[in-house]
């Protein structure tokens, strides 16, 4: 599959720490409008460290699938370790063509 074949919903939910910020629990619920227009499905992505307590409630908000990445380096936003997991996620393990 080419990635411009890619049909999902793709959003990044930004934590503060441990907690996703309210700006991406929105961002889910619009993505879930979006996703049942256009007939696919959501996925939210949450890079953090002990983050599991709220990914319950992006399900409920209309993601259809939660991927986590938990690494104690993750805990605070810092650009190379976000940048080095976008990386492995989308170039390495092919997550946007899976």
């Amino acid at each position: 599959m080419k990635h411009t074949d890619y049909k999902d919903v793709m959003v990044f939910c930004e934590q503060r720490e441990g907690h996703i910020e309210k700006v991406s629990k929105e961002l889910v619920s619009k993505g879930r409008e979006l996703a049942n227009e256009l007939d696919c499905c959501v996925r939210a992505l949450v890079l953090g460290h002990n983050m599991k307590d709220d990914l319950n409630e992006l399900i409920q908000l209309g993601a259809d699938e939660v991927i986590l990445v938990d690494e104690k380096e993750l805990a605070i936003y810092m650009t190379e370790p976000y940048t080095k997991q976008w990386l492995r996620l989308f170039l390495i393990e092919n997550l946007m063509l899976s």
